[in-house]
């Protein structure tokens, strides 16, 4: 896995560093929302505090703020190599069926969260 972390100081450089990376989906985290998006259409609801990403290359993006007034922008990208562990998650108030919409997990079955390759360890 490849990692490269950019600072930067002002959130118009957060956004434009955002818009070049070409998101296709993911979700952003403003003042006074928590905004998922698809199909590459980039929310605007204000300054950007915290987000996930991930282009068509699959490559991830990670928006967090630094602590001392800016962002760091990181980016993950997965290369040939060694095998390594992943672990799959699933929500357990989702599985088994506590969310508000009592019909969106009708029929989830739980599954386990170690991966095959852990399992081989």
């Amino acid at each position: 896995m490849q990692r490269t972390t950019r600072h930067y100081q002002q959130p118009e450089k957060v956004k434009q560093a955002l818009k070049d990376f070409q998101p296709q989906q993911g979700w952003l985290c403003f003042q006074s929302a928590v905004v998922p998006f698809k199909k590459g259409e980039l929310p605007d609801k204000g300054t950007i505090l915290y987000g996930e990403v991930k282009d068509k290359k699959h490559q991830a993006l990670h928006i967090q703020q630094n602590g001392n007034g800016g962002w760091l922008l990181t980016t993950y990208q997965q290369q040939a190599g060694d095998t390594h562990l992943v672990e799959y998650t699933q929500l357990l108030s989702l599985a088994n069926g506590k969310s508000k919409n009592k019909n969106q997990n009708k029929g989830l079955k739980l599954k386990p969260s170690i991966s095959r390759q852990a399992r081989q360890l």
